[in-house]
């Protein structure tokens, strides 16, 4: 798989705040999932090479699903895997297909956005993903 091996050549290297938040919601007893689009040999890659495998509770990768984003199935899957309702789960998604697809899927949405001047149609936007804490995600 070509992304997969290209990315065994380049250092994978989480984006600042990642693993702090990651682990913090973990620590607080938060149950996680990743609901991507990518490959899931490319997503446990990078769970691995982070130091990050044994945190989430699921991992769902868009191979797994009828429709990928903007279509909410793999959002919807994720929660179903670690028995959660959509209206009780936050997705933190970087793409507008992503956050389209977590509000289709009935769940609340961060959007890690670069430019907070755009129309996104999430609950909350932020452009460093140290700005969320576990007191916002608590009160959202």
């Amino acid at each position: 798989m070509e992304g997969v091996d290209e990315a065994r050549k380049n250092n994978i290297l989480p984006i600042r705040g990642t693993k702090e938040l990651i682990t913090n919601l973990n620590k607080s007893k938060f149950k996680l999932a990743i609901a991507s689009y990518s490959p899931l040999e490319f997503i446990e890659l990078v769970v691995h090479t982070l130091g990050l495998k044994d945190v989430f509770d699921s991992i769902t990768s868009t191979d797994e699903v009828k429709r990928g984003k903007p279509g909410p199935d793999v959002f919807i899957l994720a929660a179903k895997r670690i028995s959660c309702k959509p209206e009780e789960c936050i997705v933190i998604e970087d793409s507008l297909n992503g956050i389209i697809a977590a509000k289709k899927a009935g769940m609340k949405c961060i959007g890690f956005v670069a430019d907070k001047g755009k129309n996104y149609p999430a609950d909350l936007l932020v452009t460093d993903i140290r700005n969320i804490s576990i007191e916002k995600i608590r009160n959202m």
